[in-house]
């Protein structure tokens, strides 16, 4: 009705009003309105319901045109983590959308396998090794990618991170089992972000869009998870910051929050005994959903935060996740 109101407005009469399903003129008395002015306003707003069909089909049939060739058709992204399990499927949705993507691991030959999988032009996308925990490292690689590519990308996903092979009490946990969770998934965070911005600001990038991957736990947490939840929870709110940061430099920037999601890391988690397998099952029976989600379902979030669909999210944090569990239990993922 948007369209109606902004179009068609001009075709209703200045001086009339509906009020309570009558037609009252402009004026103090109040008076209604015939039955030959009320047959004018039914011809009217026929018209209008015309009109109103017309535009949104035309609108429907140019984003449909503009499909073909893809929502990120001459773009370039630029994924960290994308050797495997979420990452690679963002790399892979990101492709099929016409974009030319990064591909960055500390893996590089895992980075290349991924390049094997990529639809469009192969010589469009480029394989590179990262360790996102060190600002050298990260610094380098956006150096070979603006040079490559003779820009910056304009869609940036900083999806490097772990999860801790096992849980641990806080009684229990060292410093170093709690520092790495926070350098790789906190820390690389933030050195990938900064660094895409201010490539971004550099090549005066104006529709740049950096999305982070957070996690459900963030804003739901289990005990033994200490260190991987405070990074995630960080991650989220910095993500904010950053959102209200950028703004100005026209970065949107927005955090996707997961739930179980089936990937290699995952699998290795449930063929161990613990926590993780006794709530959820090794194949997500425990979830009120019956199943973990797919990769790709993660994925197509990160492309509708990259695309111009969302042109105007920014600092919003997106779920992609199972219901609540209300089962008394004290871990989870």
């Amino acid at each position: 009705m948007c369209v109606t109101s902004r179009h068609y407005r001009s075709r209703l009469p200045s001086d009339k009003w509906l009020t309570r399903g009558r037609l009252v003129p402009g004026n103090p008395s109040g008076r209604e309105v015939g039955c030959a002015e009320s047959s004018e306003l039914v011809a009217r707003v026929r018209t209008l319901s015309f009109y109103s069909l017309y535009a949104l089909r035309t609108h429907r049939t140019v984003t449909m045109a503009e499909r073909k060739e893809g929502r990120l058709a001459g773009r370039l992204a630029l994924v960290t983590g994308g050797g495997s399990g979420i990452g690679r499927a963002i790399c892979q949705a990101f492709a099929r959308e016409g974009a030319k993507v990064a591909v960055a691991d500390i893996n590089v030959s895992a980075a290349k396998e991924t390049l094997s999988l990529l639809q469009g032009d192969p010589t469009s996308h480029r394989a590179y090794e990262v360790d996102v925990m060190s600002s050298e490292a990260v610094q380098e690689m956006f150096k070979a990618v603006c040079s490559d590519y003779k820009t910056a990308p304009s869609i940036v996903a900083p999806i490097a991170g772990g999860i801790p092979l096992g849980v641990g009490n806080i009684l229990d946990m060292s410093e170093k089992s709690f520092s790495l969770m926070i350098d790789l998934n906190l820390k690389g965070t933030f050195l990938t972000v900064q660094a895409a911005a201010k490539a971004m600001v550099d090549n005066e990038v104006k529709n740049g869009s950096i999305i982070t991957i957070s996690s459900r736990v963030a804003e739901s947490p289990r005990a033994g998870w200490s260190s991987y939840i405070a990074a995630k929870a960080g991650v989220q709110q910095f993500t904010k910051v950053a959102a209200i940061e950028l703004a100005e430099h026209g970065i949107r920037c927005n955090t996707v929050l997961p739930g179980v999601t089936k990937t290699p890391l995952m699998d290795r988690h449930l063929a161990m005994e613990g926590p993780l397998k006794n709530q959820y099952g090794a194949s997500g029976t425990g979830i009120p959903m019956g199943r973990f989600a797919e990769v790709n379902e993660v994925a197509n979030v990160f492309t509708f935060l990259a695309s111009d669909e969302s042109s105007y999210v920014s600092g919003a944090s997106i779920k992609v996740s199972e219901p609540p569990c209300t089962c008394p239990c004290r871990h989870g993922a």
